[in-house]
């Protein structure tokens, strides 16, 4: 009997779907609510620089969700690298407050679920571990 390739866990479709859909919604938000233009020539440099870099995070964030849904582990890689650089950005230029803190806790969360080990294990493509009978 063949077995198959680790099946996706449920945490990990969970935070998939929640990054596209948040990144596709946060897309579609920036240009409805935000001037792009006001942007680049009235913010100051500091604020403007966290604008742009929330703007990549938030394309990367549907790019990284398809990803993790499709089992490539750079998805999950590329998440945690512009969440970083996000946290960043937004903690130099506005200053670190209370939901600044609640939304590292809450990445870390995610990155907790999504390196667990049979996240780890699909994400590898490894077949699941199978406790070998005796002859």
């Amino acid at each position: 009997m063949k077995t198959s390739a680790t099946p996706r866990p449920i945490s990990v479709t969970i935070i998939g779907w929640l990054l596209v859909v948040s990144g596709v919604l946060g897309l579609v938000l920036y240009f409805i609510l935000f001037d792009l233009h006001e942007a680049i020539t009235k913010l100051p440099l500091l604020l403007a620089i966290s604008f742009f870099v929330n703007l990549a995070t938030t394309l990367v964030l549907a790019i990284c969700g398809t990803a993790i849904l499709k089992g490539r582990n750079w998805g999950r890689q590329l998440w945690i690298g512009g969440t970083i650089a996000d946290y960043t950005a937004v903690g130099v230029a506005g200053g670190m407050r209370l939901n600044w803190f609640l939304g590292i806790a809450f990445c870390m969360g995610i990155t907790f679920f999504l390196y667990r080990p049979k996240a780890s294990q699909y994400f590898a493509h490894q077949l699941p571990s199978t406790p070998v009978s005796p002859a």
